[in-house]
């Protein structure tokens, strides 16, 4: 049976445009950058994706070119960025090293580092690392995606048990400091540092209050259940969860920060001490907790001009800032 004419003819107005496909380097422009290697070799049999919340200009004052590369501002992220290139023999992307277009036939030839939304990995967390591993002969590509919890056990896999230990105590007790601070910033930091929204909307949008604090809300509920934290501490949880806020909920809420930031400053104090003696955790060699040490100061230190406690906290502990400077400076 025919459709009315009537019916036909709505239907077939639409639709009123079209509009064409997005390109990969229009959905990710000014998001993905090349990771340079520090060999002279080409070739490679492996590559990989790092998917990461932020990258922004390095900061540390011992090297004036710092600013020339890019690091992503939290510790999670960036732990994973260093040993990855430290494993593959790479360097921090630089600015330069962005990837416009995927034309090229250079495009998937690289190791690359991309700004994601934590809604691009299954378990809604950044980092997410993929990786391809290349049989030329038989011309396949065996594709790995790690999340962030697989991320954590494979860092650790290879460490000694004192060192393990000492791994997932800085992967928790730092972890939650860090993390206990970034929720109390104002919701146009945490948006600029943790979510895509500066690059999704025009200026316009993004001065509409209400929009703000609507994503800000997603983005503080995402970090509170981000490297089980709202497990650890779950009156912190229940505090910002909340719609309505008890006075009961309040003091519990306040109890467990006072816990967390005595954990925190307690363990850093410890670190610095070792450090002082020496120059990286287990010698002269850099290894995966050296990276995760630096990437938690790194981060401390960064984002210290929102967060004056955190510079109080670098101020106390000399010896991991100079240990920051020397782990970050063999990437550059």
């Amino acid at each position: 049976m025919a459709a009315p004419a009537s019916w036909a003819t709505f239907h077939n107005t639409f639709p009123k445009a079209l509009y064409p496909q997005e390109t990969h380097s229009e959905v990710y422009r000014g998001r993905q950058y090349s990771i340079g290697s520090t060999s002279k070799s080409t070739t490679r049999s492996s590559l990989f994706n790092l998917g990461v919340y932020n990258l922004f200009p390095l900061q540390f004052e011992s090297n004036e070119d710092s600013h020339l590369f890019l690091a992503p501002v939290d510790p999670l992220c960036l732990l994973t960025l260093l040993s990855v290139i430290d494993r593959d023999g790479l360097k921090l992307p630089t600015s330069s090293d962005v990837l416009v277009d995927s034309s090229s036939p250079h495009f998937n030839k690289k190791c690359s580092v991309s700004i994601l939304s934590y809604q691009a990995a299954l378990d809604d967390q950044l980092p997410i690392l993929i990786e391809d591993s290349i049989n030329t002969e038989a011309k396949q590509v065996l594709r790995k995606i790690h999340h962030s919890k697989l991320i954590n056990t494979l860092n650790s896999s290879n460490l000694s048990n004192e060192n393990e230990l000492t791994f997932n105590l800085i992967n928790e007790t730092l972890f939650d400091l860090y993390t206990l601070f970034l929720l109390d910033l104002d919701d146009e930091t945490l948006l600029k540092y943790y979510s895509l929204f500066h690059y999704n909307y025009t200026e316009t949008m993004q001065s509409i209050t209400i929009l703000s604090k609507f994503f800000a809300k997603s983005v503080r509920l995402h970090l509170l259940k981000r490297n089980d934290f709202y497990v650890r501490n779950p009156d912190t949880f229940n505090y910002f969860s909340s719609v309505i806020t008890p006075k009961y909920t309040k003091l519990a809420y306040q109890s467990e920060r006072t816990k967390i930031i005595n954990n925190g400053k307690e363990l850093l104090s410890l670190l610095n001490s070792v450090l002082v003696t020496e120059k990286f955790w287990n010698g002269e060699k850099a290894g995966i907790v050296d990276f995760q040490i630096a990437s938690y100061i790194y981060s401390f230190s960064y984002m210290s001009k929102y967060i004056p406690f955190f510079k109080e906290l670098i101020d106390e502990n000399n010896a991991l800032i100079r240990h920051n400077s020397d782990v970050l400076s063999s990437f550059i």
